[in-house]
């Protein structure tokens, strides 16, 4: 497709089915980055590039979810209102699908995992590099929750 063609089709309103499927795509994308992830750990990668994955594919994810649930309500919000705030997209996931907030220890591995991902501390080289062993963050809570959703949301929106 050409740049034309892509300015051109950013102009046009998707149908309901093309809503669908840009949010299915998205579900997809997310679920690569977990997969990739889960690979990258099983092969001795970077940790912190695994948890980089981890949050990406969470992030991707729990978006996809809110467009499949509403999309022209939460497209214009993806962005501006949610950004990278993995907390911020869980408590408006659980709320809107009518699930109960996260368990204690759940929510403390989020919040550790959000602020490193927030700040971009998982994807870029810093002085965190040299203090924190990444090994020591924790990640097994949310990849065990985040990979049951996954299978549950698969068995739904087939």
């Amino acid at each position: 497709m050409s740049i034309i063609s892509l300015r051109t089709s950013s102009s046009l309103k998707p149908t309901t089915y093309a809503k669908n499927q840009i949010a299915k795509s998205m579900y997809w994308k997310g679920k690569n980055f977990l997969q990739a992830a889960i690979l990258l750990r099983q092969h001795g990668g970077n940790e912190y590039i695994v948890l980089h994955l981890l949050c990406q594919g969470i992030e991707i994810v729990l978006k996809a979810l809110l467009l499949i649930k509403d999309f022209d309500t939460y497209k214009p919000r993806i962005k501006s209102e949610f950004g990278h705030d993995l907390e911020t997209l869980v408590s408006e996931v659980l709320g809107q699908f009518g699930l109960k907030p996260l368990r204690p220890a759940l929510a403390s591995e989020l919040h550790e995992l959000n602020i490193m991902y927030s700040k971009h501390l998982l994807r870029y080289s810093s002085s965190y590099d040299l203090l924190v062993n990444p090994s020591t963050i924790q990640s097994d809570l949310i990849f065990s929750r985040i990979l049951a959703a996954i299978k549950l949301t698969d068995s739904t929106y087939r």
